[in-house]
């Protein structure tokens, strides 16, 4: 995923085994209805996003940036199994290259800097795509929607919420630093007891470059989230889910 420091301005991450919009929004301060929202994300923030170098926001499963141009993989696959990236208002910003699949909803514009040749320009690998701003010279697949328009191939994509921010908590306490270098894998099973709601709290998350962060689930899957006042990376991070005997990421 990242050169240079990115900080999401939030206060909650999501990284859930499986997306439900049936997740208890406690202990957030939100209503049902934006969690609910805000739960189809997998990259969100309230003011913009700078990612900066090479960042992979793309499902394995049916993708390889190796073969970049290649997306049989995502033959009847809903981009909204993908997760969703976006922000409620500023920029989705990225330096050389990069990847994003799923529904790409930005309450500003997606940039990439001017006079990039082509193949160095952030990749938009199966949208829908709503944005206020535009996106550029991103390379981009899917429908591309400005501002509120609901006609025609636009009317089901996703709205753009300016005014939601990533919700407070009530009744907890974030602390401790998760300093992810290399691999680093964070064992849900570690933290919480199966068949509940898994909810890991920190106060900061720091990438190193070229690292991944691995959360670890059972084989069955538990739906989890993890919470951080501030979450930075270096170069090329990542993060992906892994599920107990179904291989090692």
């Amino acid at each position: 995923m990242w050169l240079s420091k990115l900080s999401l301005k939030a206060a909650a991450l999501v990284l859930a085994g499986f997306a439900s919009s049936a997740f208890a929004q406690a202990p957030l301060d939100i209503s049902a209805d934006d969690w609910n929202y805000l739960s189809n994300f997998k990259l969100w923030g309230t003011n913009g996003i700078d990612t900066k170098n090479r960042p992979e926001f793309y499902d394995s499963r049916f993708y390889d940036r190796k073969n970049e141009n290649n997306f049989s993989g995502y033959t009847n696959v809903l981009p909204d199994t993908l997760g969703w990236v976006g922000t409620a208002k500023g920029d989705l910003t990225t330096d050389e290259v990069g990847w994003f699949d799923g529904p790409i909803i930005v309450g500003g514009a997606v940039t990439v800097p001017s006079g990039y040749a082509e193949s160095r320009r952030a990749y938009l690998l199966t949208g829908p795509i709503r944005t206020t701003g535009g996106i550029g010279s991103a390379r981009s697949r899917g429908t591309v929607c400005q501002g509120t328009n609901k006609s025609g191939a636009c009317a089901n994509v996703p709205e753009i919420r300016p005014n939601l921010s990533v919700p407070g908590l009530k009744g907890a306490t974030l602390s401790g630093t998760l300093n992810v270098s290399g691999r680093t894998v964070l064992n849900v099973s570690s933290y919480c007891s199966a068949n509940a709601i898994c909810d890991i709290y920190f106060s900061s998350i720091n990438f190193s470059n070229d690292s991944r962060l691995v959360v670890q689930m059972p084989a069955e899957g538990q739906p989890t989230r993890i919470f951080t006042n501030s979450i930075s990376f270096g170069t090329h991070p990542e993060i992906v889910v892994a599920y107990q005997g179904k291989g090692e990421l």
